[in-house]
């Protein structure tokens, strides 16, 4: 079977992806990871347990998660055999040159919102991430409980490393296979950065979904899986 590993986003344990992950475990081996549980670097310890694994394996990564898988795959694409990156992005950061991302003050207003009220900053992310929907209150504050387990200091690196961070660069060495998957209404990171992303991979495609937000490996896990099913029948 498919060997795949689903890295998670920010903000998310890899309970998060339990949906994705048991949808996936129909047609492959799964094996889901946090991004805040790679040590280091996140791409260096995602490399890790691509050797770890033997290799020859499909990567998965949602949101910061996805940025990770970027990363990594530069450096080990004969062990990778084709990438699926959800509602995420080659730069989060907007600049002077990249206006589809978000301000780097939002990014430094989230960092002293986490030293200052972790629950609060992480509440109002999570309803953020389920736009346009209205999520359950008692949902957003388990999501949000399971959230501050991460502690401040990976949160903290996270955010980091978002505001930092630009592969946009590397794209044009990625040769590796891809699926681009966004959601029309993603209030995170705008579905025009999955489209940029997909443009500049040089084998990649783009799927965008109408009337989906940022949390599409939750909301939509099993059309998710089904996406990544055909797309390993591709490759």
């Amino acid at each position: 079977m498919t060997k795949i590993i689903i890295v998670s986003g920010w903000a998310s344990p890899k309970e998060s992806l339990q949906k994705l992950s048991d949808a996936c475990s129909l047609f492959s081996n799964v094996l889901t990871i946090s991004i805040h549980d790679l040590h280091s670097g996140y791409a260096t310890g995602l490399m890790d347990i691509i050797n770890d694994a033997g290799g020859n394996c499909l990567l998965a990564g949602w949101s910061t998660g996805g940025m990770a898988v970027l990363e990594a795959a530069v450096h080990c694409q004969d062990k990778i055999d084709g990438m699926v990156l959800i509602s995420t992005t080659s730069r989060f950061s907007s600049s002077a040159d990249y206006d589809i991302g978000t301000s780097p003050s939002v990014l430094r207003a989230m960092i002293s919102g986490i030293k200052k009220d972790a629950r609060t900053t992480l509440t109002n992310f999570l309803i953020n991430t389920h736009k346009p929907f209205m999520e359950d209150t008692a949902l957003v504050r388990k999501e949000a409980d399971a959230s501050c387990l991460i502690g401040n200091e990976g949160l903290i690196k996270g955010l980091r490393y978002l505001k930092d961070t630009d592969l946009r660069n590397l794209l044009k060495n990625i040769k590796i296979p891809s699926l681009v998957i966004h959601g029309k209404e993603d209030s995170i990171i705008p579905w025009q950065a999955g489209r940029f992303l997909a443009e500049r991979l040089p084998n990649a495609s783009f799927k965008l979904i109408e009337g989906a937000g940022h949390d599409l490996p939750i909301r939509f896990s099993g059309s998710i899986a089904e996406e990544v099913r055909r797309f390993t029948k591709m490759i």
